[in-house]
C-alpha cells in the first residue's frame, strides 16, 4: 500500500511527498487474481481521510519524527516474519530536501505529537484529495493497475 497505491494514486508519483501510517491499517493480504469490492473492504475496513500534517518539513525532520513514532509504539511480532514496526513511510528521505508530510486519521494525533516535539512548531493539518480515503485509493488502484483483474490493460471495476 505505501510502496504502490498511495505514491500512485494520491501523490501522482510526486516523490516530494511522504506519507506516514502505522502498520495495522491493512488487515489481510490481497491475492493477485480478481478483486472484488468485498475484497478491498476486508483488506482494508477503516476509510480513512488523508492529511497533509506540514508543507516543508526537512528530510532531517521526517526521519526524527519517524524515529519519534518508532519510539512510543514499540514493535508488533509476526510469527511469520518476525518484528514489524508500528509505523512506515512511502519512501524514506534523502537528506535536508523538503517534504510534505502526509497521514491518514486514525494516525493523525501521534504523527502530530510527534511532529510538534521534534521539530518545536505546531504543525496545522488539512485534509487532502477532496476527502477521498484509504479505501478510495484501493479502489482507483484496482480500477487503474492491478495487474490481475483479469483485463488485457490492467483496468476494470472491481467486482461487487
Amino acid at each position: 500500500y505505501l510502496d504502490e497505491v498511495t505514491p500512485r494514486t494520491a501523490f501522482g508519483g510526486n516523490a516530494s511527498r511522504i506519507a506516514v501510517q502505522s502498520t495495522g491499517s491493512l488487515r489481510y493480504d490481497l491475492y493477485a487474481g480478481s478483486v472484488t469490492l468485498d475484497d478491498v473492504w476486508t483488506m482494508n475496513p477503516f476509510a480513512d481521510h488523508l492529511w497533509r500534517v506540514a508543507p516543508a518539513v526537512s528530510g532531517g525532520d521526517v526521519r526524527a519524527v519517524l524515529s519519534a513514532l518508532h519510539a512510543q509504539a514499540p514493535s508488533a511480532a509476526d510469527p511469520r516474519t518476525g518484528p514489524l514496526p508500528r509505523y512506515a513511510a512511502t519512501s524514506m528521505p534523502v537528506g535536508d530536501e523538503k517534504y510534505e508530510l502526509w497521514t491518514v486519521d486514525f494516525d493523525l494525533p501521534a504523527v502530530v505529537r510527534a511532529y510538534e516535539s521534534q521539530t518545536g512548531s505546531a504543525p496545522h493539518p488539512v485534509r487532502m484529495l477532496d476527502g477521498s480515503t484509504s479505501t478510495d485509493l484501493w479502489m482507483r488502484y484496482v480500477q487503474q493497475a492491478w495487474p490481475c483483474n483479469g483485463t488485457a490493460a490492467g483496468g476494470g471495476p472491481p467486482r461487487a
